[in-house]
C-alpha cells in the first residue's frame, strides 16, 4: 500500500492493522519506520467532521381578514432588515421558490432576531410551538419532528393456523423538518431543507375507515453565512369546525329546542413560520465554538419571544 510519494510502506516488512470498534482504536504491528509513516497518514485521516448546530423557533400565525392570503413577508423583510449600526440592508428576499416563502439574512446577532420577531408580531397573532436545537454532521441529514403518530391499518397477515392479524403502521402528523447542511471552506453553509406539514382530515374517511391525511411538502436549498438567520413561511393550514350554540336550557327542549339553537361553521386559517439559525462547530480548531456558547446566544432569541408575548 502507498500513502503518497514519500509515505510508502516498506514492501519487505509485514504490516498488520486490526481495528477495535469497541475502543475506536487501531492495533498496528510493523517496523518503527513503517509505523511512523502510518501514524502520519492516520493523523491526517482521523479528523472530527465539521458539524452544524441548527437552532429553530417554530411558530404559527393566526390569519385574519387582512391576512387571509397569507403574511406579506416582503413587508416584514423591509421592516426588519435595517442594521442599526451601519444603517445598511443585508437581506435577500425571494417572493416564491417552489411555494416556499423565505427571508434570509436577518441581522447576524440577537438584534436581527429581535427585529424579525417584532416585525412578525406587530400585526399578527403569533403562537410559539417549539424551540428545538439540532446538531448535524456535515453532509448528513437531521430531522425535527413535532406532532403525533396516527395508527393506520396496513393490511392483514394470516398465520399457518389460519388466524388473521391486522398490521398497524404509525404515520407521523404535524411538522417534519429535514435539514442537510453542506459547509464550504469560506464558512458558507448550504442548507437543503424539506418541510412537511400534515394533519388528519376529520371530515373524510379513507379505505377501511383509515384516516385521510392532508399533506403540504416543500423542498428548497438556501445559502447562508455562518450564524445568519433564515425565516421560512408560506404553509397555510385551514381548520373547519361546526359549532352548536343556543339559549341554555331552551335549546335542549324536545320538539321546539331547534328554535332556540343554531349552528355555524368556524373557519380558522394559520400560517406556519420557522426561524433557523445554523452555526458551524469545528471541534478540530483550537478554541473552537462550544455548544454552550451557541445555546446561550440563541437563548436571547427565546427571551425575545417571551418579551413579545409569543407563547
Amino acid at each position: 500500500a502507498a500513502f503518497g510519494t514519500n509515505a510508502a510502506v516498506s514492501a519487505n516488512l509485514s504490516v498488520k492493522i486490526v481495528a477495535d470498534e469497541t475502543t475506536n482504536s487501531l492495533l498496528i504491528r510493523s517496523s518503527a519506520r513503517d509505523y511512523r509513516q502510518l501514524l502520519t497518514t492516520i493523523s491526517q485521516l482521523d479528523v472530527v467532521p465539521l458539524q452544524v448546530m441548527v437552532n429553530a423557533v417554530i411558530a404559527q400565525i393566526t390569519l385574519t381578514e387582512d391576512t387571509r392570503f397569507g403574511v406579506d413577508w416582503s413587508r416584514i423583510a423591509n421592516d426588519a432588515v435595517i442594521d442599526p449600526i451601519s444603517t445598511t440592508t443585508n437581506t435577500d428576499f425571494s417572493p416564491n421558490l417552489g411555494g416556499l416563502m423565505f427571508t434570509k439574512g436577518f441581522l447576524d446577532g440577537s438584534a436581527r432576531v429581535e427585529a424579525t420577531l417584532e416585525a412578525i408580531a406587530v400585526d399578527n397573532d403569533v403562537r410559539l410551538l417549539a424551540r428545538p436545537s439540532l446538531t448535524v454532521s456535515n453532509n448528513q441529514e437531521g430531522e425535527i419532528q413535532i406532532g403525533a403518530e396516527v395508527p393506520v391499518e396496513a393490511g392483514e397477515s394470516i398465520s399457518a393456523g389460519g388466524l388473521s392479524t391486522t398490521n398497524i403502521q404509525y404515520r407521523p402528523t404535524g411538522i417534519e423538518l429535514y435539514i442537510t447542511p453542506q459547509i464550504n471552506d469560506d464558512g458558507i453553509v448550504n442548507l437543503t431543507i424539506r418541510q412537511v406539514l400534515s394533519s388528519v382530515d376529520s371530515s373524510a374517511a379513507g379505505v377501511n375507515n383509515n384516516p385521510v391525511f392532508n399533506n403540504q411538502e416543500i423542498s428548497t436549498t438556501v445559502v447562508v453565512r455562518n450564524g445568519e438567520n433564515i425565516v421560512l413561511g408560506g404553509l397555510i393550514q385551514t381548520d373547519n369546525e361546526q359549532l352548536n350554540t343556543g339559549v341554555p336550557g331552551l335549546n335542549r327542549l324536545p320538539v321546539v329546542g331547534n328554535l332556540f339553537s343554531y349552528q355555524r361553521d368556524s373557519i380558522e386559517r394559520r400560517e406556519l413560520f420557522i426561524v433557523l439559525r445554523p452555526e458551524i462547530i469545528n471541534l478540530n480548531a483550537e478554541g473552537g465554538v462550544q455548544y454552550s456558547d451557541i445555546l446561550d446566544r440563541f437563548e436571547l432569541a427565546s427571551e425575545l419571544l417571551e418579551d413579545l408575548n409569543i407563547q
